[in-house]
């Protein structure tokens, strides 16, 4: 498994059903038949991660609505992914660096 870093992007699985509920929301995996509950900042990191932002850009857009240290707001993002991944609600996808060497003709 590669290391989650700022770049990397979240995929909700299609088998998974969201459905928000007031400020939070209910995630339905189809497949385990399993429910899971997301709060507030769970909804949140969610819905940026459908609309394709990376973790990165994520944990800058929680940096501006909350008052939080970006270390701990790094540990805390890294966690809820890690639960996420681990009971098959998302995939990650690992950007890579392009350099000017990988770029034809340079």
């Amino acid at each position: 498994m590669e290391p989650i870093t700022p770049r990397t992007r979240l995929q909700p699985v299609p088998d998974v059903l969201f459905s928000r509920v007031g400020d939070e929301a209910v995630l339905l995996n189809v497949k385990s038949g399993m429910y899971y509950a997301l709060d507030q900042i769970g909804v949140l990191v969610w819905t940026w991660s459908v609309e394709g932002q990376a973790l990165g850009e994520i944990q800058a857009a929680l940096s501006q609505q909350f008052v939080v240290e970006l270390d701990v707001l790094w540990a805390d993002l890294l966690a809820l992914v890690r639960v996420l991944g681990e009971n098959g609600l998302v995939t990650m996808s690992h950007a890579r660096d392009v350099t000017a060497s990988a770029v034809p003709g340079k």
